[in-house]
């Protein structure tokens, strides 16, 4: 086997997982996302049996094709639902229109007209919104993606400040969905798509006591939903129940966004909870400056800060009304709840989904990148002065039998080493990958514990059962990481909501034995050939022992205290 061969297995599984998954939403939705992984798949195939001399080339054009079609397409769908929230219907559907290029079929069309539908419902076109709605409804959906229409025709009808039918939505499904509890339906789950919207709405018209109810309904903890979607959803929940203290809380949050909430969309969310609260001069005085922070190309939200300010002078100049008591007590109601659900979703979601890779993580990443840069020096720079610290890092470093010689230090040395740029990207985006949900879990003390700990102990496996072998790489330390997060997912019952739980256990699990049946299949089946120069075998024994060593140490090691949770 080769390096090149490491990169195109990579692409046979995860194209053929591609397939499957598309096939399960259904042939007439997805034969796009088929035709584009069935390539992938194809020129994977050529790469490894018919052409092995163009393998290098199979193998970038795999890679380009895929991440296309995955992270490039995943970049502009998150660009385009950020226009939309901040009203920028213009933005989107040019963004929706470069999507259509990557997402063939149905799925590009799909979102392209959800753009023009918001945008239409913007214009008070409601005829024209309707006509997409209605053509949607008709085509035969996953059921994910009818619901995420009937939220953004819900957004819509939020757009239009047509609250009432916004809610009449939602008792819609409501009552669909507490017959199917009735009836004990195994997958029976209120769509968190349509909640969000009537959340907004109840507390739009002042019925405090239903957002409430519809945020426990919702169960955004078990969404899975992003730091940045969660942080927009509370924002607005917080400043319509006038909740100061709440709101900032969120606002704090939201500094640490590389998407960060423009600054008059922020004044505009303080003015909202000022009004709320009844104090109409500080509110006027927000809307006002939001107005003139906000740019000229975004017409949409002037308009609704301009609505909102003309509301503001026309209370003020109304004999004020009493305070209500009843009031009063569903908002301080709803915002309690409100908090303990937003700090819940995000202790989940920065166990999932955090936004960068933690500090101990980064700097794995970078002793180990700065040690492969030197020990491969003489080639990348193409100066042989640096030959000496090359073959002096690897003569020293290398893991092989001389450890039972007293070189002990080799247990170590090897973990920063790698035999080429192909060996050094993987490992690195493993660490990167699992480090982050390891390290968010345990903390940097136990992390550091768990990886060098594996390290070591797949190390010894290895040398062990292969005595005559030399070793390098982080990829046992790695898989280390990898076992401890499998056995730190079985221990957060108390935190990870069950369906995600079991979502992580699902693909962890299957993970864990495609990589150790891909060890030894790869091995079986692409044995390392004396003439082939950059010929490389898998330390099977090392990832295995890595694993095991590591979700023994994530069974043993204490985890890390998450807000007010005890996790333990």
């Amino acid at each position: 086997m080769t390096q090149t061969t490491l990169w195109l297995l990579p692409l046979v599984l995860g194209s053929i997982f591609g397939i499957v998954s598309a096939l399960k939403a259904g042939l007439r939705w997805s034969w796009g996302v088929v035709v584009q992984h069935g390539f992938v798949l194809l020129i994977s195939l050529l790469g490894l049996f018919v052409i092995p001399k163009w393998d290098w080339l199979c193998a970038g054009i795999g890679w380009i094709v895929l991440l296309t079609f995955t992270v490039i397409a995943r970049i502009l769908l998150v660009k385009m639902t950020q226009s939309l929230g901040l009203l920028r219907c213009e933005k989107a559907v040019g963004t929706a229109r470069l999507l259509r290029f990557i997402l063939w079929g149905p799925p590009g069309k799909y979102w392209l007209d959800l753009a023009y539908m918001i945008n239409f419902y913007l214009r008070s076109d409601t005829r024209a919104a309707n006509q997409i709605y209605q053509k949607w409804q008709d085509f035969k959906l996953p059921k994910s993606v009818a619901d995420s229409l009937a939220a953004y025709a819900m957004i819509g009808l939020l757009v239009m400040r047509d609250w009432n039918s916004t809610i009449e939505k939602y008792e819609q499904v409501k009552e669909s969905y507490l017959k199917d509890l009735s009836s004990k339906k195994k997958d029976a789950r209120f769509p968190v798509q349509i909640a969000v919207p009537a959340i907004r709405a109840f507390n739009e018209t002042g019925r405090f006591k239903d957002a409430e109810d519809a945020m426990r309904l919702a169960d955004l903890p078990s969404s899975n939903y992003g730091r940045e979607s969660l942080e927009t959803i509370f924002l607005s929940y917080f400043s319509l129940l006038g909740a100061t203290s709440e709101l900032n809380e969120v606002l704090e949050s939201m500094k640490g966004s590389k998407n960060a909430l423009p600054e008059h969309a922020r004044i505009y969310w303080q003015a909202r909870c000022s009004a709320e609260k009844g104090d109409y001069e500080s509110a006027i005085r927000l809307f006002a400056e939001s107005l003139r922070k906000t740019p000229d190309k975004d017409s949409a939200w002037k308009e609704r800060t301009q609505y909102q300010l003309n509301l503001n002078q026309q209370r003020i100049t109304e004999e004020k009304e009493p305070l209500d008591p009843e009031k009063l007590s569903q908002q301080e109601s709803a915002a309690k709840l409100g908090l303990s659900v937003m700090r819940r979703c995000f202790i989940v979601s920065d166990i999932l989904n955090s936004r960068k890779a933690p500090r101990t993580v980064r700097i794995l990443t970078g002793l180990v990148s700065i040690v492969f840069i030197l020990t491969f020096a003489p080639y990348l720079f193409g100066d042989r002065s640096y030959a000496l610290i090359s073959k002096n890092f690897f003569y020293w470093g290398v893991l092989d039998a001389r450890v039972f010689q007293g070189e002990w230090w080799r247990l170590l040395s090897y973990q920063f080493l790698h035999g080429g740029f192909s060996h050094l990207f993987m490992n690195v985006f493993g660490l990167v990958w699992f480090g982050r949900y390891v390290e968010n879990i345990f903390g940097a003390r136990r992390f550091l514990i768990i990886y060098f700990g594996s390290g070591v102990l797949s190390g010894l496996a290895q040398i062990i059962l292969d005595p005559t072998g030399a070793a390098v790489g982080a990829s046992g330390a790695i898989l280390g990481i990898f076992g401890a997060g499998l056995a730190a997912t079985l221990r957060l019952k108390n935190i990870l909501p069950a369906n995600i739980r079991k979502s992580e256990l699902s693909w962890m699990l299957g993970l864990a034995v495609t990589q150790l049946l891909f060890d030894q299949l790869v091995n079986l089946f692409f044995p390392v050939r004396a003439e082939v120069h950059d010929a490389v075998r898998i330390a099977a024994a090392a990832h295995f022992g890595g694993m095991v060593s590591g979700f023994a140490l994530g069974w043993i090691l204490p985890l890390k205290k998450m807000g007010t949770e005890d996790i333990s």
